[in-house]
């Protein structure tokens, strides 16, 4: 999935959400949109598909997405994309040249991916472990805060009255998929 695509993708689902008012399922299917766009954005720029101004920015040389894949698996059975996007592509990539840094390292994108995140697990799992870190993450730590994820969606993002979670969360993947897709270097 490309980046136009991602974008068409919101919004049906933000068309879908306001006539269904499901803004929780709504936001996870965006999720896993987001992440089969990191995903193939991952392969793409670790196999050397794209370039800065001509610039190799690979530490790291994958002759081809088999190569890739196979090296990312190692002893498993599937590739946790999110996770090596985390934790291997400093690696991966020139230092200054990580077109992940918007999620790994950007002080307001990196919090928002991490926000994203837990409330999309919560949403998939609903397990203990899915619901305290959703709590400590998104309900300022306090289970009598605790709001349900579409409530939370529907609420005005804390500081603003003109705009809710779902829309900042909305905007922010636009603008962290548009920043992976076109990443600027300094």
């Amino acid at each position: 999935m490309d980046y136009q695509g991602l974008v068409n993708y919101i919004e049906k689902q933000e068309e879908w959400a306001s006539e269904t008012d499901c803004f929780d399922i709504a936001i996870f299917r965006i999720w896993v949109q987001f992440e089969k766009f990191l995903s193939k954005k991952f392969i793409d720029y670790s196999i050397g598909k794209y370039s800065y101004n001509g610039e190799d920015i690979r530490r790291l040389s994958f002759s081809d997405e088999l190569h890739f894949k196979k090296f990312m698996m190692g002893e498993k059975q599937y590739i946790e994309y999110l996770t090596k996007i985390e934790n291997v592509s400093d690696s991966i990539f020139m230092e200054g040249r990580n077109p992940f840094d918007i999620i790994n390292n950007d002080i307001e994108y990196s919090n928002t991916y991490r926000l994203l995140r837990a409330l999309r697990n919560h949403i998939a799992h609903e397990s203990e472990e899915s619901r305290k870190r959703y709590i400590k993450m998104l309900c300022g730590g306090n289970v009598d805060n605790f709001k349900e994820p579409n409530t939370y969606l529907k609420e005005w993002k804390k500081g603003s009255n003109t705009v809710t979670n779902y829309t900042h969360f909305l905007e922010s993947i636009k603008k962290m998929a548009y920043l992976i897709e076109v990443p600027v270097f300094s």
